[in-house]
């Protein structure tokens, strides 16, 4: 069984899917399933190759962590960056509009609240009628306030800070590239 434990984690090595691994190495999955669990065996080709991507991997894994960094960071144009810029910018001013509107509606509402315990209580108005219109525009000033309540505000500015967060990032990001686009400059 100790085998078959280091049979399971050579897609883990090779990055690859049982199925990818499988269709590379000419089998099918579940030979492959078979193989990895020790139950079975892959036709000698397949060996082969698995052999050779194994030993691959060992290569790029021997040599300099700093090299295989560089290979796995993304590299990004100033445009690229560009267009996230622009992107973030327009869904900071989406939020910040939606903001605004909330903190507006709760504020209407509050006011329309306050001005109904008054209307509730004047005397001149004691009407059934009257008190029926002003129960419902109560529950509809309540809805209001559930739809834009605290929470849906509180959601709204934590993605103003995230985007807020964001624009830094993006601003450092094009900073260091154009130092680095500079630098590339001087020595050429």
């Amino acid at each position: 069984m100790k085998e078959a434990k280091n049979k399971n984690s050579i897609r883990d090595i090779i990055g690859f899917t049982q199925k990818e691994l499988a269709m590379l190495l000419g089998v099918t999955r579940s030979k492959l399933a078979k193989y990895e669990l020790g139950f079975g065996d892959l036709p000698d080709p397949a060996k082969l190759l698995l052999a050779e991507l194994l030993n691959h991997m060992n290569e790029l894994e021997n040599k300099s962590k700093s090299g295989l960094e560089e290979v796995l960071l993304p590299t990004v144009t100033e445009e690229q960056l560009d267009r996230l810029i622009l992107e973030n910018t327009y869904q900071l001013n989406l939020v910040n509009r939606k903001v605004k509107s909330i903190q507006k509606k709760q504020s209407d509402k509050f006011k329309a609240q306050k001005l109904l315990v008054y209307l509730k209580n004047r005397p001149q108005e004691k009407s059934q009628e009257h008190q029926d219109k002003l129960r419902l525009i109560t529950n509809n000033t309540n809805k209001a306030l559930e739809i834009n309540s605290h929470s849906a505000l509180y959601e709204c500015q934590l993605k103003q800070q995230m985007f807020e967060l964001e624009k830094r990032l993006l601003a450092s990001a094009k900073k260091k590239l154009s130092k680095t686009t500079e630098n590339k400059g001087e020595t050429a």
